[in-house]
């Protein structure tokens, strides 16, 4: 479907919102932290000595290989490097140097990601203009996307959640496509998108075999599930192998990454599950953000400072060591010592202290099951439009799976998955919701169309169909 001029006209009146709340953001010139540093020295290895590593030293044999981080996000940044020859040059020396002289090296990363965020919002509206009758509904998806202040945050770094929510908006388009063509074609840029996405955020690993599985359910003749689920998995498992195969030969474990993060989620979540009542209740208060932000301070003053100590990560920009998320990954990191000094390998100590954190975390059902409440709530608040677009998730997921609209089941499959894990299994940052909000804001278009459709008429094309 060729989109009108108005079309057009209202993509770039929300694209230039969006890139107005974009360069008045006082962070595009903030020298990079955090998981940014990491990205950025993997890049510089890849360049400059064609290993994977996340050493801060520029020689060569100080770029000793990891496992840590997924590839895809850094070596995108490598061929940006090839193409930025300051950004080749200084990327490494202006992390050590913290030197404000080197904010302008950073600009290119910056000016990728928000590039690789407008196609986020394009590839979304592009699915949700395939199931709305008014376009003006999908127009909305695509701000919801562009002009999301969280989003915005995410691109103005070298952090890679603007690729994942890119590739998430594609791999749900794709799935849309292939459930309404069945074409060989759509089945392929789906394994494509896994396969990609991945690479980029290793927890989509599991969605491979779920989406698989689930095109051998459908109710189309068995060959064609059978088609359907091979390419599927043959263009996903292409580009995976060699990673895979890589990280088993230098590590011992086929996994995309290693297991030191996935370690300490679970570390800090099984910490979250010992909250008393009173931190139970404060936490709602505490995690709230976004369109409600507004209303966190007064619920906070409801709670006494106790109740709140624990869920402070910092205090006056110091790590507070009594929060559960510094207990958690302290509790990791003493576990594994103790581990490696008993003889065991960094690798075997890492999967001993994986898996016994799992079983603190999964130890009392019930408690876990109510701890994962207020942690889902965290995370839904990373989205700034949640007051609108979480209720309209549930919402349209009933639906779909009510009147078997598997089209809209598929299409919102990978924002439901990168919930649900995350909720279950992390402690939810509100950055991990990234990945989400495509689906979040397809659910906000077609839940406001449907209850628009209420107050002028029965129903709307894509609502009235039970087939």
């Amino acid at each position: 479907m060729k989109a009108s001029k108005a079309e057009g006209l209202g993509l770039l009146a929300i694209a230039a919102v969006a890139f107005a709340l974009f360069a008045q953001r006082d962070d595009l010139a903030a020298l990079p932290d955090g998981d940014q540093r990491q990205y950025l020295a993997i890049a510089y290895h890849l360049v400059h000595h064609r290993g994977f590593s996340m050493a801060k030293d520029v020689r060569a044999e100080a770029a000793f290989p990891t496992n840590y981080r997924e590839p895809l996000y850094p070596a995108l940044l490598a061929a940006l490097m090839l193409a930025d020859g300051r950004l080749r040059h200084d990327a490494l020396r202006c992390l050590a140097a913290h030197s404000t002289e080197c904010e302008d090296v950073y600009r290119s990363p910056v000016s990728l990601n928000f590039a690789l965020h407008v196609l986020a919002a394009f590839c979304t509206w592009l699915a949700a203009r395939r199931l709305l009758a008014q376009k003006l509904w999908a127009l909305l998806t695509f701000a919801f996307v562009a002009c999301n202040p969280p989003l915005l945050e995410y691109a103005a770094g070298a952090w890679s959640e603007p690729l994942a929510v890119s590739l998430v908006a594609l791999l749900g388009y794709s799935l849309l496509r292939a459930v309404e063509t069945r074409a060989a074609r759509w089945f392929l840029m789906v394994g494509v998108a896994l396969g990609l996405l991945a690479l980029t955020k290793a927890i989509f690993f599991y969605l491979v075999p779920l989406v698989c599985a689930g095109l051998l359910v459908r109710e189309w003749r068995r060959w064609r599930r059978v088609r359907a689920a091979l390419l599927t998995a043959v263009a996903a498992g292409a580009l995976l192998a060699p990673w895979m195969a890589r990280n088993l030969w230098r590590f011992g474990s086929p996994g995309l990454a290693s297991l030191h993060r996935p370690s300490a989620l679970l570390s800090i979540r099984a910490e979250m599950n010992r909250m008393s009542a009173l931190e139970y209740a404060a936490a709602f208060a505490y995690w709230t953000d976004g369109a409600a932000r507004p209303l966190r301070q007064p619920l906070l003053n409801l709670f006494p400072e106790s109740a709140l100590r624990r869920l402070h990560e910092k205090i006056d920009g110091a790590w507070n060591l009594e929060s559960f998320y510094r207990r958690g990954w302290d509790s990791m990191k003493s576990r594994r010592a103790e581990k490696v000094a008993a003889g065991l390998s960094w690798q075997s100590a890492q999967a001993k202290v994986f898996h016994e954190s799992l079983h603190d975390m999964l130890k009392q059902p019930l408690r876990y099951t109510l701890i994962t409440l207020p942690v889902l709530y965290r995370g839904i608040n990373g989205d700034f439009f949640w007051v609108i677009t979480a209720p309209s998730l549930v919402f349209m997921l009933a639906f779909a799976l009510r009147r078997w609209r598997w089209e809209i089941a598929a299409l919102l499959l990978p924002g439901v998955f990168s919930l649900a894990f995350y909720a279950c299994l992390t402690y939810f940052d509100p950055r991990f919701i990234a990945t989400s909000i495509p689906a979040l804001a397809i659910s906000g278009g077609l839940a406001m169309e449907k209850f628009s459709g209420w107050l002028r008429a029965p129903c709307t094309p894509t609502f009235c169909s039970d087939s």
